[in-house]
């Protein structure tokens, strides 16, 4: 797709609002790049003035690249001066532009006005594990004034008997403070109000929405019932059934009242229906006219099997109490926690994701930030617009003043809207739409309908299909219109689908099944297709198990990528028992696990022999063992000087010590999922790392925080994987969402999700009916619990939305396979679940009678180049098999299991090497400092010892956020100055800043009033003084900059990382100034400016690959103290490749373990006992 088709071309269109709907593969992210330079180009606005929302960070990161090739792509072919120039400026500033998640869009908002957000201007937004915790917390002290008998005492007693349980009752709790928007708007409209009157309006409510929704649904049931009755009684007209219902259906037309009309219905339901809700074959519809009428069959058995729950009596009324009664108690404890969750979150300036959106929703109230923001913000570009909700569409809207200023544009497609999980509202596109549609001359709704993605015959299947489900179209069930696909595939190749279809009589596994299709077309030469064309897509994670097996079975390659279960992984457990054992050597259970597993591999005739000998604990027994078989000495050791290290070494370096002693990567590498496993791996470490950075927190509780998420985190994903391995990749349908596959499974399709959203025991928020769930009735809290006739309606519609959203989840795994689809699934006699994949797709597409699936379809294609394209139809016609055995030749497959290293024979000592590490400026300059000094605190972690043996004197202070795993004195001091010129807060409120990071260091508690007073007066007074330097005032010349800018780029098999205090933008040059917050004097400024300019370095370089259109780097280095010491150095391109060649230079050294000594640095160095002999000739010569 090198130009713009016709449909592409309108989208481009930025004067007046557009609203676009986005089929599958029609190029939509092409569309926004585009759209984008075109704005930045011919308009006279800053590439500030342009938003583009995406819904996840890598759609963000793509949208850029995208928009960055589309810019060099016109600087490539521009002559025009004046182009030229507004190109290389585009290109400069896209680094600033807003191009990113609502999320980060919105904390920027909320940093810009955290005062009128009423905020802490430091405020952190965390993550779901650190959220958990304080949630946890809050809960916590909400059951400790329950256990004492003070507040909320006999509503936690009540909620507790309703619930069964204490942890049921906590669940639930916790899981509503996620939907705390919808319940606090809920509190003020409805449980505001006592029982009775609460209990009036659920009735009312009830009856409005009958009228409303059920009602025509009816009507829509009884045309399906009166067909088949029809066809009933024209085959025998004395049909007593078909007689009865035909009567009844004559009653149903004309009743109005409610509760007459349930009564007719269930009677109809008696006529025509066995108890398992089918439509009778004895004595009323013939078996063999089921498949005639396939679609009202199924239909009807639907809704009579959902109005069968519904019923209106006297009851009814003590159920909507009780509702009620439940309603106002949960709501009142639901407060009470999260009154604490927000203290907590508030006296640690913590935000969490929901309270990002909340307070920018709350924020963008306020005229003066609305009128600012209206200004800055004049184009506004959202992408996945299906996948948006209510508070996103409140944040966006008053910006443009409800389409009256400004420009918006939306695309998406309800067709792939699948989100209703994480709230996402279908509704919001909806309303979207038709605001547009009112906006006279100012808006527009347009539609991508061609895809470049689908083979032919794919296209014509999905047409063909979904023409079908999409049939319906009623917004309240967030049903969705379908336009049909244009196919701007090439004619040539055709594509391919196949449906393989497993029979449980037969005993054939639908896993092997697949397995041998895979096999089959990978080793058909003709089709050229590798393993790594070809993605699983599945609806439950739980069907990963299977496929893993089968795959390990016939030698298959595979990938699982955003598998959840992560702590429950093997090696989780593995890890979690190490650690357990270390701090608790007398921990049995722990200690024979890890002897089992990979770490050790003893057998288990092994540790039965241990076992045996006579001694309190089984370490004991192992060392007393290990001196009688020498061979097991090893593990001993091992185990004895990780016992000794435990307490020494930071978390994440034990943990790589421990796999690195036990050989476990190399383990782990010879799996057949070894890039899944090792990125585990590399996943907890990085967890750890984390985990150890939290102040107080210790490795007691890292294994405390390991056995909790062991037990109960089970939706945390496995690690992200590359996917350049050649090996079949396993996903979600929803992960699966925008990639596309020249091969793809749909596998496990007569699989159905749960029906039913209204439990006894478990509630769910309904925005617009309130708290629903089945209560019990008189306080029988063993009995049945009973719904309400609100909670009917609100599950029915619930039920409708969500097999609707099935129906797009199928849309979305089909258009997914750019040209072989396989669709698989397990049966017995043909039988499949109505809300299955496979049962929606056969009862439209299928006769139940043939081997075969006949489409014949007039598909439309496009074809073109350059603005000149054409449409014209073409008749397919095809067969699609289904296919129940497949045979295959194992002679001709040549598989080796997981990673294929090539062979080579060496003679040399085998040792480790490393390989893809991140290299930060820190480490460069230390090791340029001394390789020993290097060694000591990177590779044996001895720094924080020698800082409690000495008083550190002249040191080198080093960026703590690059490489926390070294702390100086002083750090808090450069932590707050860096956090504060980061903030940019202005001089008249830097006292208050000051103070409350020095809060949130937790020093009140380490320091006394004066100690804590003179702490940030010093502070205040050094940043006061930086504020009134000319240097400062010559920076906030600059307006295109950023501050904080991490860089990250590859260098041959390493990373380059690190964290620029402040990168400006200009024209041909950049320019990296570096704050340091040092107590320098004019007798040490140049020794030290020398050592930091190494530092700097280090950030021009990976700035040279990151902007390869620059030439001019210029390094300014600042001592906060001395402003007026500013030094600055320009180091040209050339020169960079040299200092890249440097880096090489000191990587290999460090593998190689090359760590002589510098000695002209003993005398600074804080490792020299006393500061004149080097520690190497000290201790390690010893």
């Amino acid at each position: 797709m090198s130009s713009l088709t016709p449909y592409q071309l309108k989208a481009l269109e930025y004067n007046k609002h557009i609203s676009l709907t986005a089929n599958a593969g029609s190029g939509k992210t092409y569309v926004l790049s585009k759209r984008f330079v075109e704005i930045a180009m011919n308009e006279n606005v800053d590439i500030n003035n342009i938003v583009a929302i995406t819904f996840t960070d890598k759609a963000a990161g793509e949208l850029y690249s995208k928009i960055a090739k589309e810019i060099d792509d016109r600087l490539e072919i521009e002559n025009q001066k004046s182009s030229t120039k507004r190109l290389l400026y585009l290109r400069r500033s896209l680094v600033s532009a807003n191009i990113s998640t609502i999320h980060s869009f919105c904390i920027d908002i909320l940093k810009e006005f955290a005062p009128e957000a009423e905020l802490d201007v430091n405020f952190v937004p965390i993550d779901t594990i650190t959220s958990q915790d304080l949630l946890d917390q809050s809960v916590e002290e909400l059951l400790k004034n329950f256990v004492n008998k003070n507040k909320f005492f006999h509503e936690i007693k009540y909620l507790i008997r309703y619930f069964g349980s204490k942890t049921i009752f906590v669940n639930g709790l916790k899981n509503s403070i996620g939907k705390r928007r919808d319940i606090l708007e809920l509190i003020q409209n409805y449980y505001n109000k006592d029982v009775d009157e609460l209990s009036n309006i659920f009735r009312k409510i009830f009856e409005k929405e009958f009228i409303g929704i059920i009602k025509p649904e009816i009507r829509t049931i009884l045309k399906a019932v009166k067909k088949i009755n029809n066809h009933v009684i024209l085959l025998n007209e004395t049909n007593e059934s078909a007689l009865e219902a035909q009567e009844l259906l004559g009653e149903l037309e004309t009743e109005t009242n409610i509760l007459k009309t349930l009564e007719l219905l269930k009677k109809l339901a008696e006529s025509i229906l066995i108890k398992s809700g089918k439509i009778k074959t004895r004595g009323y519809l013939d078996k063999d006219f089921h498949q005639k009428f396939i679609e009202e069959t199924i239909r009807v058995g639907q809704f009579f099997s959902s109005i069968k729950n519904l019923e209106l009596t006297k009851e009814s009324g003590k159920i909507e109490k009780e509702l009620a009664v439940f309603g106002k108690v949960f709501t009142s404890v639901f407060s009470g926690v999260l009154k604490i969750y927000q203290r907590r979150k508030k006296e640690r300036a913590y935000l969490d994701f929901e309270d990002i959106l909340l307070f920018t929703e709350k924020l963008i109230l306020k005229k003066n930030v609305r009128e600012y923001l209206k200004e800055k913000f004049k184009f506004i570009m959202i992408d996945e617009y299906q996948d948006t909700n209510e508070v996103q569409y409140n944040i966006f809207m008053p910006l443009l003043e409800n389409l009256k200023r400004g420009n918006l544009f939306v695309v998406g497609d309800e067709k792939q809207s699948i989100y209703m999980f994480r709230n996402a509202e279908l509704e919001i596109f909806n309303k979207t739409k038709v605001n547009l549609s009112k906006k006279k001359g100012g808006g527009e709704l347009l539609v991508l309908p061609h895809s470049f993605r689908l083979a032919p015959k794919i296209a014509a299947f999905t047409n063909v299909l979904f023409s079908k489900l999409f049939s319906e179209h009623r917004v309240e069930f967030n049903e969705v219109n379908y336009n049909e696909l244009i196919c701007a595939h090439p004619e040539k190749p055709e594509g391919n689908i196949e449906f393989l279809l497993a029979d449980e009589a037969d005993g054939l596994k639908e896993s092997d099944l697949v397995a041998k299709k895979i096999l089959n077309i990978v080793n058909n030469l003709k089709l050229s297709l590798q393993f790594n064309d070809i993605a699983i897509l599945c609806r439950k994670r739980s069907n990963f198990a299977e496929l893993e097996k089968v795959f390990v079975k016939y030698g298959i390659p595979y990938l699982i990528q955003g598998g959840k279960g992560f702590y429950q992984q093997q090696i989780i457990q593995d890890i979690y028992n190490y650690l357990s054992f270390l701090i608790n050597t007398n921990n049995d259970n722990a200690l024979v696990s890890i002897l089992r597993s990979p770490f050790f591999t003893f057998s288990d005739a092994e540790l039965l022999e241990i076992s045996l000998v006579k001694s309190k604990t089984f370490f004991n027994k192992l060392v007393k063992y290990s001196k009688i078989n020498i061979e097991k000495n090893e593990a001993v050791v091992r185990l004895k000087k990780h016992i000794a290290m435990a307490s020494k070494v930071e978390l994440p370096k034990l943990l790589r010590i421990i796999l690195r002693d036990s050989g476990y990567w190399t383990i782990v590498a010879a799996k057949p999922n070894a890039e899944q496993e090792l990125a585990n791996l590399e996943k907890i470490i990085s967890i750890a790392n984390s985990f150890s950075n939290q102040s107080l927190k210790t490795r007691y509780d890292f294994v405390s925080y390991l056995a909790d998420a062991i037990e109960s985190l089970e939706d945390e994903g496995q690690a992200a994987t590359r996917s350049e391995q050649n090996a079949v990749q396993i996903m979600t349908l929803h992960k699966a969402k925008g990639l596309e596959f020249k091969v793809v499974f749909l596998y496990r399709t007569n699989q159905v999700s749960q029906k039913d959203n209204a439990k006894s025991k478990k509630i769910y928020v309904d925005k617009n009916y309130g708290i629903m769930t089945k209560v019990p009735i008189d306080n029988n809290y063993f009995g049945n619990y009973k719904s309400a006739p609100i909670t009917w309606i609100a599950d029915y519609i619930y039920r409708k939305k969500n097999l609707a959203e099935i129906k797009r989840l199928l849309y979305v795994g089909i258009t997914r396979a750019k040209e072989y689809l396989f669709i698989s699934a397990t049966h017995k006699d043909f039988k499949f679940k109505d809300e299955s994949f496979i049962g929606l797709a056969m009862n439209s597409i299928w006769n139940y009678t043939e081997d075969k699936i006949k489409i014949d379809s007039e598909l439309k294609f496009m074809r073109g180049a350059d603005s000149n394209y054409e449409v014209y139809s073409k008749q397919l016609n095809f067969e699609i098999p289904i296919i129940g055995s497949i045979d295959f030749e194992e002679s001709k497959i040549t598989l080796t299991p997981g990673y294929n290293f090539p062979k080579e024979i060496h003679t040399q000592k085998i040792s480790d090497s490393e390989r893809n590490e991140i290299i930060s400026a820190t480490k460069i300059a230390v090791y340029s400092q001394c390789p020993v000094k290097y060694r000591l605190t990177y590779e044996l972690g001895y720094s924080k010892l020698f800082k409690m043996q000495k008083e550190l004197r002249n040191l080198y202070e080093f960026n703590m956020r690059e490489d926390e795993e070294l702390k100086v004195l002083g750090d808090v001091r450069g932590r707050i100055i860096h956090t504060v010129l980061e903030q940019e807060v202005k001089e008249e409120l830097l006292d208050e800043a000051v103070e409350q990071l020095l809060k949130g260091e937790l020093l009140t508690e380490t320091l006394s009033q004066i100690e804590f007073e003179k702490s940030k007066k010093s502070i205040v007074a050094d940043l006061k003084r930086f504020y009134k330097s000319a240097f400062f005032s010559e920076l906030k010349k600059h307006n295109s900059y950023k501050n904080e800018y991490e860089v990250y780029t590859a260098g041959e098999d390493y990373f380059l990382y690190g964290i620029i205090d402040r990168l400006i933008i200009e024209k041909d040059k950049l320019i990296i100034v570096d704050y340091k917050s040092d107590n320098v004097n004019s007798a040490n400024i140049k020794r030290k400016s020398g050592q930091y300019f190494k530092q700097l370095k280090f950030y021009s370089y990976t700035l040279s690959k990151l902007f390869p259109e620059v030439n001019e780097f210029e390094m300014q280095l600042v001592f906060i103290i001395s402003p007026e010491e500013k030094i600055v150095n320009s180091i040209s391109r050339k020169e960079l490749q040299l200092f890249g060649e440097e880096i090489k230079s000191i990587v290999w050294k460090i593998r190689a373990k090359n760590f002589q000594p510098n000695f002209s640095h003993c005398k600074y160095c804080h490792f020299t006992i006393d500061g004149t002999n080097c520690i190497k000739q000290n201790v390690f010569n010893n």
